[in-house]
């Protein structure tokens, strides 16, 4: 089983259960076989919403879509702070006083674009291999300085308040690596008060959203769903539980990327560490999915600008390189990319399917 899994977790699981009762799942489907099987981004415990899992080869593929934009949807409860950012912290402090609100909209739209941010301690960021979160819990976390960020909001859009101004419900667009509750303590910093998140749902990842999938598991969009409607068993407070989710073809990432179609001689040698020469006009700055002549997803290359002579040994500096990249814009999520186009590229191989035929 190969290709990506989405599943709308419920609140009051982590990511990590969610992975490793998949596992159990396809171990006892498939007889005890033991697959590979990760996630694109944690998601809170407290929070709902759309998980996407990678199973087999799909796990290469995963620090690529990992760079897709998020989109999450989350409320912000004010005149109240804890040491989470949540509701499932220890309250830190109290705000009755009044809020003024009336230059709300101005103060959202500071937030648009590239802003910089100091994620919470507890967070999944790992601080000298240890997760920011555990340090946090054990008390250990109190002299650590968390990594400002830079992170690029596209859009945010507040689309329901209370009549008291108690609350406010958002839609948030943005690229990897935003922390929302970061972002509510500073939104509700900007209006003179505190807050923390009392709801959130990520709505959109990776290149997939919940309208994917229905309630039930089954597809919304059926053009890319190879088996849906299926589920898996878990256990929330020593009760048997199912949970629906739905399975995505590895194809489907043509779909998702920018596609290149090869010969099968330059599949051929890409896949043996080779780059090829390639006549169209390519972004040098974009990632593509490779297809063959049928339109069948062989993997993922990257691009160079020119065609000199180059070495098996360069090619291979050059993929780590871009892998490199990929991890750099993780830990950043903010590119500058020099946007043209190129004629006559030079193709070189990233991550390709390994039972291509």
């Amino acid at each position: 089983m190969d290709g990506f899994v989405l599943i709308n977790k419920p609140a009051g699981l982590t990511s990590s259960d969610i992975v490793v009762n998949f596992k159990k799942h396809l171990k006892a489907k498939f007889n005890g076989a033991k697959i590979k099987v990760g996630h694109s981004g944690t998601l809170d415990p407290a929070a709902c919403g759309l998980l996407v899992l990678a199973v087999g080869q799909a796990t290469r593929f995963l620090q690529y879509i990992k760079q897709s934009n998020k989109v999450y949807k989350f409320q912000i409860l004010f005149g109240v702070q804890t040491d989470t950012s949540d509701l499932e912290g220890k309250v830190i402090g109290k705000n009755d006083a009044p809020v003024d609100f009336s230059r709300f909209s101005t103060m959202l739209g500071g937030f648009v674009g590239e802003i910089t941010q100091v994620p919470t301690k507890f967070s999944a960021i790992k601080i000298n291999g240890q997760r920011a979160y555990k340090l946090a819990r054990s008390g250990l976390a109190q002299d650590i300085q968390m990594p400002a960020r830079k992170i690029m909001i596209y859009q945010l859009v507040c689309n329901k308040t209370n009549d008291a101004w108690v609350s406010a419900d958002f839609i948030v667009t943005s690229s990897p690596g935003l922390y929302v509750r970061t972002l509510a303590e500073d939104i509700a910093k900007k209006l003179g008060t505190i807050g923390v998140v009392s709801y959130l749902e990520r709505i959109a990842s990776d290149g997939f959203s919940l309208e994917d999938i229905s309630a039930d598991g089954a597809a919304a969009k059926s053009t890319c769903i190879s088996d849906c409607a299926t589920y898996m068993e878990y256990k929330k407070n020593g009760e048997k539980c199912t949970l629906p989710y739905t399975q995505i073809p590895l194809q489907h990432l043509s779909s998702i990327w920018p596609t290149v179609c090869l010969t099968a001689r330059q599949i051929h040698q890409l896949r043996n560490g080779q780059y090829v020469e390639y006549e169209r006009a390519m972004n040098i700055s974009t990632n593509y999915a490779a297809v063959d002549e049928t339109g069948q997803f062989c993997g993922m290359v990257g691009v160079r600008t020119h065609a000199s002579a180059v070495s098996a040994e360069s090619v291979a500096n050059e993929a780590r390189v871009a892998k490199h990249d990929n991890q750099d814009d993780k830990e950043h999520h903010c590119q500058h990319n020099n946007q043209h186009n190129i004629q006559g590229a030079v193709i070189f191989p990233l991550c390709m399917i390994k039972n291509y035929v």
